[in-house]
């Protein structure tokens, strides 16, 4: 495909990338991101696009929808226990919200399985990795993450 061919198609595609993009996001700026991407990907296979560019420009947009919301999520998730650690300097009434926070943490981890309880403490109090609880465990990685993100979730509802 040549640069001018490229042009004239990525032209009339623009608005509908646009459409799907701004249906995930709802943020022009971060839907002008996408489409840009997506853009800038298609401009670098332009020699190897067929006929169907716009299929693949729409699916390619959608998946990177996907990734944005994917990263947005992580960035929303609050660290539980980084909150709760404190020392003889903090201020005694933040000494207070943190114990109670601790021990309504500690009660609803009890509240888990226990394979979900072990690997839980291990990430939360020991800082370990899920590569290195794996190991320790002798699980897979995928099995711990599992465990684990199926831990995390029941924890973040049963502390709202």
């Amino acid at each position: 495909m040549t640069s001018k061919e490229f042009e004239h198609i990525a032209f009339g595609l623009r608005s509908q990338l646009m459409q799907i993009a701004m249906r995930f996001c709802r943020d022009k700026d971060d839907a002008e991101d996408i489409v840009q991407e997506v853009m800038l990907r298609l401009w670098i296979r332009r020699e190897e696009l067929g006929h169907n560019v716009t299929a693949l420009a729409c699916k390619a947009t959608r998946n990177l929808c996907v990734s944005w919301w994917r990263k947005k999520q992580v960035k929303r998730i609050v660290p539980l226990v980084d909150d709760m650690l404190v020392d003889e300097s903090t201020p005694v009434d933040k000494q207070l919200i943190a114990n109670e926070q601790m021990e309504q943490l500690q009660q609803c981890i009890e509240q888990l399985t226990r394979s979900q309880q072990r690997l839980i403490k291990l990430m939360l109090f020991d800082g370990i990795s899920v590569q290195e609880i794996a190991a320790i465990t002798g699980m897979t990685p995928r099995s711990a993450s599992t465990i684990l993100s199926t831990a995390k979730r029941k924890l973040m509802e049963a502390m709202k």
